[in-house]
This record gives C-alpha cells, structure tokens and sequence, in this order.
C-alpha cells in the first residue's frame, strides 16, 4: 500500500517532509480504482535527502477516509 501512495499519491511538502496522500479523484485514474474504499486517506510521510529517501510514517487521514465521493 505504501508504494501505491508512493506511484499515485497527491505530492505536498511541509517543513522538509514530503506527503503523499491518496484522494478518490486519484485512485479512479489508476489500475488501483477497485481499492478505492480500502486506500482513501492513506497518507505517507517521507524525509526528501538525497541522495536516499526516508520513509518517515503512514498513516489514515480520517477527514478523507470519512469523506465519501461517487
């Protein structure tokens, strides 16, 4: 699930931490749309230094996951 929001997720930065979050309008775009209902509200927390990519935490972001759009 991780690599999912990883590939497809909504790319935001915030003080030095890259999070990706998988929205609906997202997910129906990708092969992962049957997913929709178990992957809404995944959000994943990456520390961007490169040379290497820190996966910092994941977690549900209970606005979006009670958000419902059909």
């Amino acid at each position: 699930m991780i690599q999912v929001a990883l590939m497809y997720g909504c790319k935001h930065y915030n003080k030095g931490a890259v999070i990706y979050t998988l929205t609906d309008r997202i997910l129906r775009q990708t092969p992962y749309f049957r997913f929709t209902d178990t992957l809404r509200g995944l959000c994943v927390v990456c520390q961007n230094q490169l040379p290497e990519f820190q996966l910092l935490t994941a977690y549900w972001h209970e606005e979006t996951k009670r958000r419902v759009r059909k």
